[in-house]
Order: structure tokens, then C-alpha cells, then sequence
């Protein structure tokens, strides 16, 4: 919240913003009313450490899930892999 608070009084104003609670690398995604907070924000924030990790600050390509971590992806990953397997086995029958 340090970080939204800070954006808020240094770059414009929030109109939305989320903490993706759920995955371990941090992220937080701040929608400002306009795109020149935007840019300020990234220009100040990127490079920037914060609580002895390296901040990150980029637009969002709209595509990432940032919803879920590494661990819930290798395991999603592993489950698409075997009903694979299961589907190419289905097949030779």
C-alpha cells in the first residue's frame, strides 16, 4: 500500500489498482486517470529499490495473468502435459 499511496501523492491520480496477492514475485498493477502519470511513474519507479528488492516498472502487455505464481503455472503445465499424454494414448487404442 506504501507504494500505491506513494504513486497517488507523486504521480496523479489512481483510478484502480490491484495486489496480486497470490503471487510471490510482488506485483501490483496501478491503472492512473491518465497515461502521463503513467510514464512518470514508470520513470521514477523503475530501477528503484524498495525494501531491498529491485522494482520492476513497465506497462502491461494485457495478456500476462499475473494472478497466478510460478508454482500454480509449472502445475498447470504438468496437468495439460498428461491429459496430452492421455489424449495421444486414446488415440493408438
Amino acid at each position: 500500500m506504501d507504494i500505491v499511496e506513494e504513486c497517488e501523492l507523486q504521480y496523479g491520480k489512481i483510478d484502480k489498482f490491484k495486489i496480486f496477492q497470490e503471487n510471490e514475485d510482488g506485483i501490483i498493477k496501478i491503472k492512473f486517470e491518465n497515461s502521463n502519470s503513467a510514464d512518470k511513474c514508470i520513470d521514477s519507479l523503475n530501477g528503484r529499490y524498495y525494501n531491498t528488492r529491485k522494482i520492476e516498472a513497465f506497462f502491461w502487455d494485457g495478456i500476462i495473468n499475473y494472478d497466478k505464481n510460478k508454482e500454480n503455472l509449472e502445475i498447470e503445465k504438468a496437468r495439460i502435459d498428461e491429459f496430452g499424454k492421455w489424449l495421444e494414448n486414446q488415440e493408438d487404442e
